[in-house]
């Protein structure tokens, strides 16, 4: 490693950030044979986890949701750890590309982009970089899933999830019509009288003449004539239009119906009834669903057991007197007071930095 390599500071931050968020770094490519895998993780990786929450969802986590949190924080550790003992790291190119970047961004100059990926993760930067290991848990997990998804369907699995699932399936009613638009916001005052000349003018037209109909205003959220399903017609023209519309006779002017943006006058021509699809029409998407299921439940058993495979302590605490309450830690609030105060322990001694517990 070349002296200018060394003296980086971009390296020495890289490794800090290592030493903090990762703690007992994984060998790539090898495992203990023996007995669980220890991993001690610092207050700062659990501080991170509730700092990411927050960010999302804009709440400081406790209690149950907290504990959600955090097994779900770990179960990505362990992944991230898993995706780097099997070597994963050198194989995905994404991954691969980045951490090389990384290095030569740094000035390392070696040739051998093998050697390059690892160097860097012995630099810590497969545990600092973000990008890397979001996409190496990603890549365990599609390994994890893979097998399961390919194992062959057959008619009678594809038949049985399907009826397990059919209102996934259900089709929503549609309404096809025709609409008379006026703006509340072009009309304002003269809304209601306007409303009430159409509504005399199709009365003497008769109900079901379309070729009478008034014009109306333009209406940007659906063109006049218009083919919708029920949750569509919602959404453009509110639910209580919807519903109307589910009572309306076929084939006659009815209104004014009201919108956000005015009112309509409607002529129904065609209303479907929600339907359940034969598995013919939907197999592709019932076919997809059941792989991704079945994925699913192999990467929610592969976790179990890797669970197995280590000993977690967080901040000095096992994992699980964590996630039950038995450490005395509930929430993130806690979590991160810990970590403004430099504390290191986050059990009943709650030890800080420099001082005896």
């Amino acid at each position: 490693m070349s002296k200018r390599l060394v003296a980086s500071p971009l390296v020495h931050f890289f490794a800090a950030a290592a030493i903090l968020l990762a703690a007992r770094p994984v060998v790539p490519g090898r495992r203990a044979s023996r007995g669980p895998t220890r991993l001690d993780l610092p207050v700062a990786w659990a501080a991170a986890s509730c700092r990411d929450e927050l960010a999302r969802s804009g709440a400081l986590v406790s209690g149950r949701a907290f504990a959600a949190l955090m097994r779900v924080a770990a179960d990505e550790e362990v992944l991230f750890r898993e995706a780097l003992a099997r070597g994963l790291h050198r194989t995905d190119p994404v991954a691969a590309a980045r951490l090389a970047a990384n290095l030569r961004f740094v000035g390392a100059e070696d040739a051998d982009p093998g050697g390059l990926v690892d160097r860097a993760v012995s630099l810590g930067m497969a545990y600092s970089d973000l990008v890397v290991r979001r996409r190496l848990i990603h890549v365990m997990q599609l390994s994890l899933e893979e097998r399961a998804r390919r194992r062959p369907i057959s008619r009678r699995a594809l038949e049985r999830f399907y009826t397990r699932h059919a209102d996934r399936y259900l089709q929503p009613a549609t309404f096809r019509f025709e609409h008379v638009f006026l703006s509340k916001q072009r009309r304002r005052e003269s809304l209601a009288r306007d409303a009430g000349e159409i509504a005399a003018r199709l009365v003497r037209t008769g109900a079901g003449d379309r070729t009478h109909a008034p014009a109306g205003d333009p209406f940007l959220e659906a063109p006049r004539h218009v083919l919708l399903t029920r949750p569509e017609v919602a959404k453009s023209f509110g639910e209580a239009f919807a519903r109307a519309l589910e009572n309306a006779p076929v084939g006659r002017w009815v209104g004014p119906l009201q919108s956000p943006f005015g009112l309509h006058f409607v002529r129904l021509e065609q209303r479907s009834d929600p339907r359940y699809p034969p598995l013919g029409e939907v197999a592709t998407r019932v076919r997809y669903d059941l792989e991704v299921a079945r994925g699913r439940r192999a990467l929610r058993r592969a976790i179990e057991q890797l669970r197995t495979r280590y000993r977690i302590r967080v901040g000095g605490v096992p994992l699980e007197q964590m996630l039950s309450g038995e450490a005395g830690v509930t929430g993130c609030s806690e979590i991160l007071r810990a970590e403004r105060r430099g504390q290191t322990s986050l059990g009943p001694e709650r030890g800080q930095r420099g001082e005896a517990p």
